[in-house]
């Protein structure tokens, strides 16, 4: 709990002492995102993604504890392993 602790505060320390950035000259609104060209795109891709991994863990969380057995705390250092590669 120090490591997260000391990291998270020397973090606010760098960050309070930079510069603030300058305003945008003009503000975008809602309705320019949605119709930008990409966002339509993107949005879907990003949606996939997350359905995919979200999926992955909870069914492939089910399959190696009900079909082989594992351990809730062997299963969830699997997921873990998974989840960093």
């Amino acid at each position: 709990m120090t490591v997260p602790l000391t990291s998270a505060l020397g973090e606010m320390a760098v960050v309070a002492r930079r510069p603030s950035t300058p305003r945008a000259a003009t503000r975008a609104d809602l309705r320019s995102v949605l119709v930008y060209a990409g966002y339509p795109r993107w949005s879907t891709e990003e949606l996939l993604a997350f359905s995919a991994g979200a999926g992955s863990l909870v069914f492939v969380g089910a399959l190696f504890a009900e079909s082989y057995g594992l351990s809730v705390s062997a299963t969830e250092a699997v997921l873990g392993v998974g989840a960093l590669v």
